[in-house]
């Protein structure tokens, strides 16, 4: 089992970078030719048939000498058998050496590059890859042939083999920094993301106070030739006092002293007697500290003999004259000796076989040579044809790296990318199989990434978008992920080191400072194309909504778990942010919200505020990858309906950014942003621990950037592009500065533009001209003028003019003002609208008209203020100003009353329904009165006559009338006084309302096939159809339909088990029933 060295604690809360500048990787490619990719994992001779070649679609026709075989974009040296005549014939093949992937490359992602921790283990792949081609134009490589005599050679008696034994049960994090730099616990301190001292792959701690046993083996060892040697790394696992008692046989090596997480070389030299026969024990015992094993790297003589080998490797010793004679012992017709000291220019050596002996010398042996004997040549695993691309870095500026299962959902977000509604981007999507090949020599590991980033950004490339999972190093060799492919499988996109960090990526690229990124990353942390194209429809509609307030408004939730410090400080952190953009040119609002317990966890009903829409929702608290101790709930909760209106998430707490775990992918954020038609557009979260003071200034830079003049109309991606750069240059050697910088992950699309305003946009809405007080028999009244400002805030105040006007002629025409009906009001002078200011105006009837009015608003007549739009800054408000009613109404009032048990005056008792409506009002002083007329609409708009009551005619009376056809929902009244001569007038409007009390029942429960829904109303018809919706555990409507005469039967077998939920919906409200479906 692979072990993880870390703690997670449950409280919230380097080396610098070295700029990237190297070649792209690619520079060996001839994109005119065709390649074919060769997996190696082991060291040996392989050996390529016609018939694998004919398999894998590899041209035979072409002229084998201009066959050609990269590896890290070399060409080596190859045997192509039987090319002599200039065909590929069906008994030629192809033979070179290979080797695996012992891990080096890795060396160019730690800080420093000798800071290597393991260089013998990959912390991604086992396989090197080899690429074969044809050349158009030059003969190939090949491997020579080295015949020297061996006429006065005095035979070696030995070699010195060489043994590696490298670890990989454990992944350790490497070491934690404080504020100021000191080395901490784990839990203590910050884990910067890069790879530096002591991450990486060792063998499981050895605890203070115990022992372990490693075996060294020895094979064929000749004991008259020097005393073996042992270099041995290991690693301090913790901060403190280490040492080391370390014995091989009965003899003590060393005992070695060291201090926090070091990584300790020791080298020494042995004596024979440490082993017996056929190997040695070293035994580790942790006197103090826990310390753990990286590699043994035993040398020491060995004979020449090749009994029962398939390949072996020899390390020959020097010799002054520069000739060796080799005579290897056990010796078969199939040995073959290579020289592959210089394994992109292997030489085949060639040897004389007698009776068992074969005899090889070997040039140039002033220094020691490294051979290869072969024996048996091995088979490839598969040879597999993949496709170059000539990439122009400067015809591009947005970026999508996919894996291939979502190679068609990328693909359409390009398209999207590329039109006009998606910005006019001229976008490349290229699949990570591509990047390895073509920019890591095969090899599936950030350092690819880095590499077509840095070759994309020198070409004005601004946003990078990962489609597709990643999983953290420690992961990659757990479970079942024992092969590459399976890895690459669940490590689609890698992220950049540990913590997951997706900006180291693209930190010190294209000449930009340590930990500054050269672009903007973001990733859809995905495996399924439904939810690639789930999100781009999120936002496609994100992108298309008009300007609206909602963009310019903020949720800002603080939580914590204690009164004394943690609760007080964060609200206190989110009322900065609330001020930042309240004040800058955005001119934002921001709502609070803030823990009122000291619970772990506390939620908060927010539903209205998300539905009614969110530019961004920002927390700061605790946290982890699935939840916050201010709790909203996930996306999927049925509660949440905001399609179109999707805002920015953004947590400041610990690992709420994690998406890089193997067992978890929903997490809050992926939930938020991946679940269809609801949630965020992005979500912005670390995947590491949090400091407040570090997470509150990344946060106020943030906002700041966010709501300035200069990143309005930017996209989210370059605002943090700013932030971080900022931040980092302000403390760029702290290692919780650059940590935390670092952490900070996006999900979703860095170049989605938050607030694309680029002027202000002062607006009328509807409903913003109102009366707030104010007699209809006098036409005095005071009136509201709210003024919005969808855009920037503007530079100078904002002026309303209004003007008045009447349907009939006012009784004074001598009015100063007055012109046609129409008298100008004045104007009203605002502050600066940031974002809605509301001022109230006086108007007295000083035309002493009655009936119909209409106030006239338009802000900014003048055109003083440069605006996006004018279109909406002109509003009619219509107010009826009655003449005073003819009789006095001391009250209208109504009330749903049950006719169980009760009789009621005028109407028939065989006709009574359930519920009754029951409108009573009293008057006074109605001599002039004919009756009342009452008048019901369901809208409060179009009315209908459903009763009339004569005039009592009498100085105070009491009316009552009975609506016996309630229907489910609102019911609106009002009283039609009828004169006999005057027009006639109408009383103030009230309603009723009958809630739908439905009886829902399902059965069965838990539901197997189908499940049937029976209903009940109790007023009204159930022979009325309603619409009902099935939704998904997810949130996912899975079936919709009508429920008829009280019942309905849904089909279940086709739905996976879990919880669903059914709404019910009369056209007035919803009703919710659980239903559990359990095949």
């Amino acid at each position: 089992m692979k072990k993880l060295y870390f703690l997670l604690p449950l409280l919230l809360l380097g080396w610098a970078r070295e700029s990237f500048s190297q070649q792209a990787g690619n520079e060996w490619i001839n994109y005119q030719q065709s390649y074919f990719k060769i997996p190696v994992t082991q060291k040996g001779i392989y050996r390529i048939t016609y018939a694998e070649l004919q398999s894998a679609g590899f041209d035979l026709q072409a002229n084998p000498q201009q066959i050609q075989l990269f590896r890290r974009g070399v060409e080596q040296a190859i045997s192509v058998v039987g090319e002599g005549d200039g065909k590929f014939d069906g008994s030629d093949y192809i033979e070179f050496f290979g080797v695996g992937n012992d891990g080096s490359r890795d060396a160019e992602l730690y800080v420093p590059k000798e800071s290597h921790t393991n260089p013998y283990v990959s912390l991604f792949t086992d396989n090197s890859y080899y690429f074969l081609t044809v050349s158009q134009s030059t003969k190939g490589k090949r491997v020579a042939v080295s015949t020297l005599s061996s006429n006065g050679l005095t035979a070696e008696s030995y070699h010195l083999a060489e043994t590696v034994i490298a670890y990989n049960k454990a992944f350790h994090v490497g070491a934690s920094y404080d504020a100021v730099n000191n080395l901490q616990d784990y839990q203590q301190g910050i884990s910067v993301s890069e790879f530096g001292p002591g991450k990486g792959y060792m063998d499981e701690r050895i605890y203070a106070g115990s022992s372990r046993n490693y075996t060294l083996p020895l094979i064929n060892a000749y004991r008259q030739g020097p005393a073996p040697s042992l270099e041995t790394s290991f690693y301090g696992v913790g901060r403190g006092a280490h040492s080391i008692d370390f014995t091989v046989g009965n003899s003590s090596v060393t005992n070695t002293a060291f201090s926090d997480l070091q990584t300790v070389k020791v080298n020494k030299s042995l004596d024979w007697s440490n082993f017996n026969t056929n190997e040695g024990t070293a035994t580790i015992t942790s006197k103090q500290g826990s310390n753990a094993v990286v590699y043994f790297k035993l040398s020491y003589a060995q004979t020449l003999d090749l009994s029962g080998i398939s390949g072996k490797a020899i390390n020959t010793r020097t010799n002054s004259s520069g000739t060796s004679l080799l005579r290897f012992s056990n010796a078969t017709s199939n040995d073959q000796v290579y020289d592959i000291t210089d394994l992109n220019a292997v030489q085949k050596i060639t040897a004389t076989l007698t009776n068992g002996t074969l005899d090889a010398v070997v040039g140039n042996a002033q220094s020691t040579r490294n051979l290869w004997v072969s024996r048996t040549a091995g088979s490839v695993a598969r040879i597999e044809r993949v496709s170059f691309r000539s990439i122009n870095a400067s015809d591009y500026n947005y970026l999508i790296l996919t894996y291939k299962s979502l190679q068609q959902g990328a693909d359409a977000y390009s398209a999207y990318r590329a039109s006009s509604q998606g910005g006019s981007y001229k976008p490349l999507v290229v699949d990570m199989d591509l990047i390895s090949n073509q920019f890591n020599y095969g090899e599936n590991s950030p350092l690819a990434i880095r590499r077509f980033a840095d070759y994309m950004a020198k070409g004005g490339s601004r946003h990078l978008f990962l489609i597709g999972r990643a999983i953290a190093p420690q992961y990659f060799r757990t479970g079942n992920l024992t092969t590459s492919e399976a890895m690459n499988e669940v490590n689609q996109i890698p992220t950049g080191g540990w913590p997951g960090s997706d900006w180291l990526l693209v930190m010190g690229l294209n000449g930009k400072a340590a930990n500054v990124p050269a672009l903007s990353v973001g990733r859809l942390n995905t495996i399924t194309s439904d939810e690639v194209y789930a999100y781009l429809n999120k936002v496609k509609e994100y992108e298309s909504q008009p300007a609206a307030l909602w963009r310019k408004r903020f949720l800002n939730l603080s939580g914590g778990r204690d009164f004394n410090y943690e609760i007080p400080t964060f609200k206190n952190y989110a009322n900065g942010y609330s001020n930042i953009v309240k004040n800058a040119p955005l001119g934002g609002n921001a709502k609070i919200i803030s823990k009122q317990t000291t619970a772990n966890v506390e939620f908060f009903d927010v539903s209205k505020d998300v539905n009614a829409g969110l530019s961004m929702i920002t927390f700061f608290g605790h946290s982890g990858p699935g939840y916050t101790d201010i709790d909203i709930g996930l996306a999927t909760n049925s509660n949440f309906n905001n399609k179109g209106k999707y805002p920015i998430m953004f947590v400041n707490g610990c690992e709420a950014g994690n998406i890089f775990s193997n067992d978890n992918i929903q997490t809050v954020g992926t939930n938020w942003v991946n679940t269809a038609d609801r949630g965020a557009i992005v979500f912005l979260g670390s995947s590491f621990l949090g400091w407040p003071s570090y997470l509150d200034r990344y946060s106020s830079l943030l906002f700041q950037n966010l709501s300035s003049s200069t990143y309005l109309n930017k996209s989210f991606g370059d605002v943090l592009v700013a932030t971080t750069t900022r931040y980092v240059s302000d403390n760029p050697n702290n290692k919780m500065t650059i940590g935390h910088a670092q952490e900070f992950n996006l999900q979703g699309d860095p170049a989605i533009v938050p607030y694309p305003l680029t002027k202000p946009d002062l607006a009328f809405e509807a409903g913003n001209l109102f009366v707030q007080s104010g007699s209809t028999s006098t036409g005095n009244f005071k009136l509201g003028v709210v003024v919005s400002n969808l855009g920037t805030v503007p530079g100078t105040n904002v002026k309303v003019s209004l003007k008045r006007t009447v349907n009939t002629a006012a009784s004074n025409n001598t009015i100063a003002n007055v012109s046609n009906n129409t008298m100008d009001l004045g104007t009203l002078t605002f502050n600066p609208v940031r974002y809605r200011d509301t001022l109230y105006f006086d108007v007295t009837n000083t035309m002493n008209a009655v009936s119909n009015n209409q106030i006239d608003a338009v802000i900014d007549a003048e055109n003083a203020i440069d605006e996006v739009t004018k279109s909406n800054n002109q509003l009619a408000f219509d107010y009826v100003i009655d003449a005073p009613l003819p009789v006095s109404i001391i009250y209208f009032k109504g009330q749903v009353e049950s006719s169980a048990g009760k009789s009621f005056t005028g109407v028939d008792a065989t006709s009574i329904p359930e519920n009754v409506g029951t409108l009573s009002w009293k008057v006074s002083d109605e001599k002039n009165i004919l009756g009342y007329g009452i008048e019901k609409s369901v809208d409060g708009k179009n009315w209908v006559s459903i009763g009339y009551t004569p005039s009592q005619h009498t100085s105070s009376a009491l009316y009552t009338f009975y609506d016996t056809k309630l229907r489910v929902g609102n019911s609106y009244y009002r009283l039609k006084i009828d004169e006999a001569s005057e027009p006639d007038h109408y009383s103030k409007i009230i309603a009723l309302r009958v809630a739908p009390t439905y009886g829902l029942i399902a059965y069965p429960s838990p539901a197997d096939a189908d499940v049937t829904i029976t209903i009940k109303e109790n007023a009204g018809s159930t022979a009325t159809a309603v619409q009902a919706v099935l939704y998904s555990p997810m949130g996912q409507a899975v079936w919709k339909g009508e429920i008829r005469n009280g019942a309905v039967t849904i089909p279940t077998q086709s739905l996976t088990n879990g919880l669903y939920h059914l709404h019910v919906n009369d056209g007035t409200a919803i009703q919710k029933q659980k239903i559990v479906v359990a095949h």
